[in-house]
């Protein structure tokens, strides 16, 4: 099975082999994946980092040296803490910009530099100086990103795409979706306050886990709902000024840290 490095900052995975096809999830910069199979011009991946499979355009894998790979998926990576981080390639006349959650492995001669196969990237400033921050200046750092379905970038990001790159960037690895990441940690009792780092989880009418925010404590609770953004969070749900009403129903309340 072929291993493949993330080299563009954002690879868009589909459903389905077709543009048409609903956008599921995005591999980041320098997330590895592998090639499942292929049917014509697409390829069905599996992400390593959370095993989501879908479809991804074949002209957007590289022929990365298998070997290399593998020391690249294996190594200890910086992961971007900031919704943009701008890297050059050397001998490109252009920069790529990097979305929080990509990954890097400092592998090059100089504290700033990093190569993938051929290509030798720099960091445009000294990001790494910076260290990790911590859950809550992660959230906030994306305040007011869009919400886009299968997002998980600072161009467009959905519920748990939101939660999934917080939580990675201070360094705990969860699930892609919703409905998975409600599996993990310890379910509050109905007296206990949520805390700053807790997951909230809310159904449709019909039951199903539609919806996930992060608990910020004091009663606030930022998530991915057209934006992401902050509201009230209660014993109901989550109450929008804006909307002077509930606009989800909450189900539970997991400690996940």
């Amino acid at each position: 099975m072929k291993h493949s490095i993330c080299h563009y900052g954002i690879i868009q995975v589909r459903t389905e082999p077709s543009e048409k096809s609903e956008l599921c999830t995005q591999i980041l910069f320098g997330e590895t994946y592998q090639v499942i199979s292929q049917q014509g011009r697409w390829l069905n991946i599996r992400v390593d980092h959370d095993n989501y499979e879908g479809w991804i355009d074949a002209k957007l894998d590289w022929n990365d040296n298998e070997q290399e790979v593998d020391k690249w998926a294996s190594a200890k990576k910086w992961i971007v803490p900031w919704p943009s981080v701008k890297v050059v390639c050397k001998g490109e006349p252009h920069s790529t910009l990097l979305s929080a959650g990509s990954e890097i492995w400092i592998n090059g001669n100089e504290l700033a530099s990093f190569t993938i196969g051929k290509c030798e990237y720099h960091l445009d400033c000294d990001y790494l100086l910076h260290g990790t921050p911590n859950i809550e200046s992660v959230a906030l750092s994306l305040f007011g990103t869009p919400y886009l379905w299968g997002g998980r970038s600072f161009y467009g990001i959905d519920c748990s795409g939101f939660t999934q790159i917080v939580f990675k960037i201070i360094g705990k690895k969860i699930p892609r979706d919703a409905s998975q990441q409600i599996q993990l940690g310890r379910e509050l009792a109905p007296d206990e306050t949520p805390q700053l780092g807790d997951l909230a989880f809310f159904n449709s009418p019909n039951g199903n886990i539609t919806h996930v925010g992060l608990c910020l404590g004091d009663r606030r609770i930022i998530h991915a709902s057209g934006n992401v953004h902050i509201d009230w969070l209660d014993t109901k749900g989550i109450y929008s000024d804006h909307h002077n009403a509930y606009t989800h129903m909450l189900t539970t309340i997991k400690r996940i840290l």
